[in-house]
């Protein structure tokens, strides 16, 4: 209901009574934050990692503190030139160019977005998302994508800096698997809210179908993909670092932690913006 005040009471009780509950501490710091009590916040989020130090939320939710404080930390923790890359993906073996290898693949696909219904409690916002896992298909060009996504991967991986003090850098073992994977279908006026993937490391978005008013010299930036923002209600919010324009076969790579979303679109009638996403998890 926006009752900010209220809120900050209940999640103090709520603490008194399970002060180690670390949802109550992330969400006490969410509202701290909404409140303009940066220091207040960002105590309880180290806090909050002092028990779970890969907690992706936490993380999140600490880089948004530092930026507000001009806190230097924060360009270490979130450096988006750095732990951002975007890059085209390579032609599987077995396919004589890309483009029929994309073709292909965008016709599997969409045919798998059979529902209408926009998913619950996701970002996704006028658009559709596939169920289970992605990867997991049988499909022989769904697992051909997979294996030169695989290759993306271990490629950004390779190149990544070392620091045995940072929260993303200090679990890079160079083996990974993909934790989840699943396919969003946007159609006109669908974005994703801004977010973060508290269950993954790292993430990865592919662009499979790009609708054709998205482009590179467009001021407005219609659908682009957007970092930095948080979901947060407030003046404070910090501002937008690093935006990416869509183009099919482009594999963007970050950090999970990292805030992202995507400027509404706006497209033709019988266009929609097709991508792959998916979560990774080192072992």
């Amino acid at each position: 209901q926006g009752d900010l005040e209220k809120a900050d009471t209940f999640f103090e009780l709520a603490l008194a009574e399970n002060p180690h509950n670390v949802r109550y501490i992330i969400d006490k710091a969410n509202i701290y934050i909404r409140l303009n009590k940066i220091e207040k916040a960002s105590s309880l989020l180290q806090r909050c990692l002092q028990k779970e130090p890969y907690n992706q939320e936490a993380i999140g939710y600490l880089d948004i503190c530092w930026r507000l404080q001009n806190n230097k930390k924060s360009t270490w923790l979130s450096n988006y030139q750095r732990f951002i890359h975007s890059k085209k993906l390579e032609t599987p073996v077995g396919y004589t160019s890309f483009e029929s290898f994309w073709d292909e693949l965008k016709a599997t696909i969409s045919g798998l977005h059979d529902s209408k219904n926009q998913p619950l409690d996701q970002s996704v916002q006028n658009g559709t998302q596939t169920s289970g896992q992605l990867h997991a298909r049988p499909n022989k060009v769904i697992q051909d994508y997979k294996r030169v996504l695989h290759q993306r991967v271990s490629e950004y991986l390779e190149i990544l800096p070392v620091d045995t003090s940072h929260p993303f850098l200090v679990r890079n073992s160079k083996n990974f698997y993909f934790s989840g994977s699943w396919s969003v279908k946007l159609g006109n006026d669908g974005y994703h809210s801004n977010h973060i993937h508290p269950l993954g490391w790292l993430s990865s978005c592919t662009y499979i179908t790009v609708p054709s008013k998205i482009k590179k010299e467009d001021t407005n930036k219609n659908g682009w993909l957007k970092f930095g923002q948080s979901s947060l209600d407030t003046e404070n919010k910090a501002k937008i670092e690093l935006e990416i324009c869509p183009e099919e076969g482009l594999c963007v790579l970050f950090p999970a932690y990292f805030w992202h979303g995507t400027n509404p679109l706006t497209l033709l009638k019988h266009e929609a913006r097709l991508t792959a996403l998916s979560d990774i998890e080192p072992f």
